[in-house]
C-alpha cells in the first residue's frame, strides 16, 4: 500500500450561504485505497491563509533584494560602458547613490 497523496488543494471565498465572504476549501487526496475529499472550515483556511501569506511576504522580500541588486548591477555597468550625454550620466549616478541609501537599514 503507498499511501494517500494530495492531489488538489482548493481555497475560494464564498460569495453567498452561511459563509459569505469567509474562506473555504476543499482537499482531495487519492491512493490505492480510492479518493478522498476534506471540507476546509473558514477558521481552518483562515490559519492556512495566514501561513501562506508569510510564506509569500518572506520570498518576495528574498525576491525583491535580488532584482534590486541585479538593476543596480546593471546600471553600474551601462554607467560603466555606455557613452550619453554628461547631465544623463550625472542624473543616473545620482539615482544610484538615492538607490544606495533608501537600502540602508
Amino acid at each position: 500500500m503507498s499511501g494517500m497523496h494530495l492531489e488538489s488543494l482548493t481555497i475560494e471565498r464564498q460569495r453567498w450561504g452561511a459563509n459569505e465572504g469567509k474562506y473555504t476549501g476543499l482537499a482531495k487526496f487519492a491512493g490505492d485505497a480510492g479518493t478522498l475529499g476534506i471540507v476546509l472550515s473558514p477558521e481552518v483556511t483562515t490559519s492556512f491563509l495566514a501561513l501562506a501569506g508569510d510564506l509569500l511576504i518572506a520570498h518576495v522580500e528574498v525576491a525583491g533584494k535580488a532584482l534590486q541588486s541585479s538593476i543596480d548591477d546593471s546600471v553600474r555597468v551601462a554607467l560603466a560602458t555606455v557613452k550619453m550625454p554628461k547631465e544623463i550620466a550625472e542624473a543616473a549616478a545620482n539615482t544610484v547613490r538615492l538607490l544606495e541609501q533608501v537600502k540602508k537599514p
